[in-house]
């Protein structure tokens, strides 16, 4: 017998293409910087707010 677990979870869309999405499995909280898969943009994903914003793109040193 398997235990059914309910989980609720939580989507940001992205806010430049509104394809892209990130999804909360869990209980997330804070901020982390990542690359939509559709548009390719960075954004800055803040969890306990739920919103998305367009993020700069920044050169990496060699």
């Amino acid at each position: 017998m398997g235990v059914k677990v309910s989980t609720k979870y939580r989507e940001i869309r992205c806010p430049i293409c509104n394809k892209g999405k990130f999804i909360d499995v869990g209980n997330s909280r804070g901020k982390n910087s990542v690359a939509c898969n559709k548009c390719g943009r960075f954004l800055i994903l803040d969890w306990d707010k739920m919103i998305a914003t367009a993020g700069a793109t920044i050169k990496q040193g060699c």
